[in-house]
Order: structure tokens, then C-alpha cells, then sequence
């Protein structure tokens, strides 16, 4: 017989049923993703203000991009579902800034000046930004609320180089770089500054500043250049 601890535990058990966790329906899939990060949002000194400067950004963001390419929220659970259109867009909140996953990676050249451009327009408009850019394979779900959603390292070496970026800045792995001063030469290495390798939280990345002045981004800081 269940005392009546027991039958309390039990009891409230029965309430925390539930379909948590990812739907194992998967796609694997290389994706460029952007992570924005609003700099010193900390001393916004409400969230009033915060939520202003969030919508401001993604205001900026429609403007460059069209809110008819990120149509993946609509989507109902499923397999099917998973599957983006060419061009789509994710775009996610991160509290204080915002993520997107590009569902094409054809045109890596196209998809860097679209975040420059985004970059350029919240920077002018809203407060200052930086800008973590990684081209990498992910897992596209569907999350515990019936959202598309990414994990992977694609996703995860975004926020690395997030980490390492100063206010301001666009920094990107060499898993988008590389590639792209080898296809089109001058066009990337005239704004892609190398910093070489650095190890975020135990990850070692070949990281580049990509800048250009009066343009987008903002240039490297002595110390990055010193440690590279």
C-alpha cells in the first residue's frame, strides 16, 4: 500500500505527461547560419527596451530578406514538414539577438552579403551588433512546442565565433572562409582578415574578421591580430 508521500509523488506524476524533446523525423543538412548578438543589451535598462531594440532588429532583418522566405514556423509536425523550399530562411530568437539558418548554401557568397547587409542595417538603426558566421552540417527538428528547429556543430561553431567577436564585428569560421577567398580570390580577401586559430570552450577554430571599411563589420582589435 503507497503511503501518502507516495501517493502524492504519484499523483503529480501523472500531470508531467507530455511529448518533450525532438521528433526523431530528421534532416541532416549543410546550412550557413548567423548568429546576431545585440552588444552591452545589459544596460537597456528594461525590458521594455529590450523587447523595442529585439523588434527593431527583426524589422531590419524582414527588410533585407522578406518575411515570405522564413515560412518554416507554419509547418505542422510531421516528416514532410521538415522539408524547406529553396532559399527559405529560420530565423530564431536568442533573447538578445537572433539566429539564421540558411536552407540554400549554393551561393555562400550571396548568403554573407545578405548578413552583411542585415549586419549594416541594424548597426545604422538600432545599436551596435556583432555577427558570428558558420557554414556546418545540422539537424533540422521539430522542437517540444511543434517548432522547426537546428542543432549541430553548424549551429554550435556559429556561437563560438560569436564568442570571440569584439563589438561591432562579423567574425566567420574558416568552414565559410576558406572556401570562399579559394572560389572567388580578391572579392573575399580584400575584407577577410585572418586571425588564425583560437580554442572557444574547447573548440579550435581558423577564425576571419570580415570587414570592409564604411561598408559592414568593424576591423580587427591589436589583440586579436597579436594572438593570431
Amino acid at each position: 500500500m503507497l503511503n501518502k508521500v507516495e501517493e502524492q509523488s504519484m499523483s503529480k506524476k501523472s500531470y508531467i505527461k507530455g511529448d518533450f524533446g525532438f521528433v526523431r523525423t530528421q534532416i541532416r543538412r549543410e546550412e550557413v547560419v548567423g548568429i546576431f548578438d545585440l552588444v552591452g543589451f545589459t544596460d537597456i535598462d528594461s525590458n521594455d527596451g529590450l523587447l523595442a531594440a529585439v523588434k527593431s532588429m527583426e524589422t531590419q532583418i524582414s527588410l533585407v530578406i522578406g518575411r515570405e522566405d522564413y515560412a518554416w514556423d507554419e509547418r505542422k509536425r510531421g516528416g514532410s514538414a521538415l522539408e524547406a523550399k529553396q532559399n527559405e530562411i529560420l530565423l530564431r530568437s536568442t533573447g538578445d539577438g537572433y539566429f539564421i539558418a540558411f536552407s540554400q548554401t549554393d551561393n555562400d557568397i550571396e548568403i554573407l552579403n545578405c548578413l552583411a547587409s542585415i549586419h549594416k542595417g541594424i548597426s545604422e538603426n538600432v545599436r551596435e551588433v556583432k555577427l558570428g558566421i558558420n557554414k556546418g552540417a545540422n539537424y533540422v527538428v521539430m522542437d517540444m512546442v511543434s517548432r522547426v528547429n537546428v542543432i549541430g556543430w553548424g549551429i554550435n561553431y556559429a556561437a563560438r565565433a560569436l564568442q570571440f567577436a569584439q563589438a561591432g564585428q562579423i567574425i566567420c569560421t574558416g568552414y565559410i572562409a576558406k572556401p570562399l577567398i579559394e572560389e572567388h580570390g580578391k572579392i573575399t580577401e580584400d575584407v577577410m582578415k585572418d586571425l588564425g586559430e583560437h580554442t572557444i570552450k574547447n573548440v579550435k577554430l581558423h577564425l576571419f574578421n570580415y570587414y570592409k571599411k564604411e561598408e559592414f563589420g568593424a576591423p580587427p582589435t591589436d589583440e586579436q591580430i597579436k594572438s593570431s
